[in-house]
């Protein structure tokens, strides 16, 4: 038996709209009936019947809580590790920490004691190293801890420790480690969140930039890393390297909005930055903005996204454009 955690998020969705195409039967866990309902709703919109809906077994599980992985885990044979807490500021580390880390440690250690086949975790480029001189950051990039991180970023790089603890232990598993994922599903995600800033009157940008891949090519490389023989490895998942500036005029572009783009500079952010730290330490206000936020936002980090192609030579990026588009409902 296949199981999907976060199968109501982003890349979860998506793989279960695969597996229901392939008639497959799979466990998906789920924390919310809200967001059951929400799901489910889409699928039906996008004309799965009654009769394939009913084939998913859903749970209700917390990787935080042991009792609902325990039965979560029954006669599970490979799992796809979705679920995780996105957030950039610094008002939730605590719970990033609970969610990302604990909660994946809690998926490895069940992987080990129900003797699951592979485990596949999708991860972040926020968990890989930075960029040495003029480099592109890979799977061999070194983590530097004396550079700020956000509090994600630390989060999903401790949840990658406990995976290669769990390959220690002898869970055949695979990391990938996506852009910024796009497409459109569900619920709100980057392509939706990015669609609606985009929309506004006037939005802003920073001079830095970052990588991107649509969300149907995580789930194809899941799916072909799961089918492969290969085990204990990692793999950048990015199809294009663009600048903040670039990327959000691209989505204005293909969505043909009207609104006007400003420029926020280093030293402005630094001001933001600052003013946030001292209405923190007062109490005036929860901290949101952390030195790793504000430099991810001003660095230019480019990822190289090759390694993934070599290792399956069927496996192509689709161009990101298919994933700026909302679709028509």
């Amino acid at each position: 038996m296949i199981l999907i955690t976060g199968a109501t998020g982003l890349v979860g969705a998506a793989l279960l709209k695969h597996f229901l195409d392939a008639k497959v039967k799979v466990k998906a866990c789920y924390r919310s009936e809200y967001r059951k309902n929400q799901l489910l709703q889409y699928l039906k919109k996008n004309n799965y019947s009654a009769a394939q809906l009913a084939t998913i077994e859903w749970t209700l599980t917390d990787i935080n809580a042991l009792g609902s992985l325990d039965s979560a885990f029954e006669n599970v044979s490979e799992v796809y590790h979705c679920a995780a807490l996105v957030q950039l500021d610094d008002s939730e580390n605590e719970r990033l920490l609970k969610t990302n880390a604990e909660g994946t440690a809690n998926v490895v250690n069940y992987c080990i004691q129900k003797g699951v086949k592979k485990l596949l975790y999708v991860s972040s480029i926020a968990a890989l190293g930075d960029p040495i001189a003029n480099e592109k950051i890979d799977e061999t990039t070194p983590w530097n801890n004396d550079l700020p991180k956000t509090g994600y970023a630390y989060s999903k790089y401790r949840a990658e420790l406990e995976v290669w603890r769990g390959m220690q232990e002898g869970v055949d598993a695979i990391i990938v480690n996506p852009g910024v994922i796009l497409g459109y599903a569900h619920r709100t995600g980057p392509a939706k969140q990015f669609f609606n800033y985009v929309k506004r009157p006037t939005y802003y940008f920073t001079s830095g930039g970052t990588g991107y891949v649509h969300v149907d090519d995580v789930v194809d490389a899941l799916l072909q890393l799961a089918k492969s023989k290969l085990k204990n490895a990692r793999y950048v998942l990015v199809a294009e390297n663009l600048s903040y500036k670039t990327f959000l005029a691209r989505l204005k572009q293909q969505n043909q909005l009207k609104s006007s783009a400003k420029f926020v500079s280093a030293t402005t952010l630094k001001m933001l930055w600052m003013a946030d730290t001292v209405a923190a330490f007062l109490k005036l206000k929860k901290k949101v903005f952390s030195k790793g936020l504000l430099q991810s936002l001003t660095t230019t980090a480019t990822y190289n996204g090759t390694k993934i192609s070599k290792a399956l030579p069927g496996f192509q990026y689709r161009p990101l454009d298919a994933g700026l588009v909302p679709p028509k409902k």
